[in-house]
């Protein structure tokens, strides 16, 4: 659909619709919050950090949007 964008997720965004599950940027899916404890444990902050500098770039090309004040593991 036209004038319509998707979501972009950092590094431990809760989804949107599963309340039971975070974006990992490593793996590029979704995991409970286990996974963040289990992998990439010394890289979380880093990760989330990379994303968060990548992502007004992202939104200004218009293909993505991202709410005001999501749910994250690391903000």
């Amino acid at each position: 659909m036209a004038g319509e964008t998707k979501r972009y997720y950092v590094h431990g965004d809760l989804h949107e619709s599963d309340p039971d599950v975070y974006y990992c940027a490593a793996c590029d899916m979704f995991f409970d919050k286990a996974h963040f404890r289990t992998y990439h444990v010394e890289a979380n902050l880093d990760l989330y950090r990379s994303d968060s500098r990548f992502l007004s770039y992202a939104i200004s090309g218009g293909k993505y949007h991202r709410p005001d004040d999501p749910e994250n593991l690391f903000a």
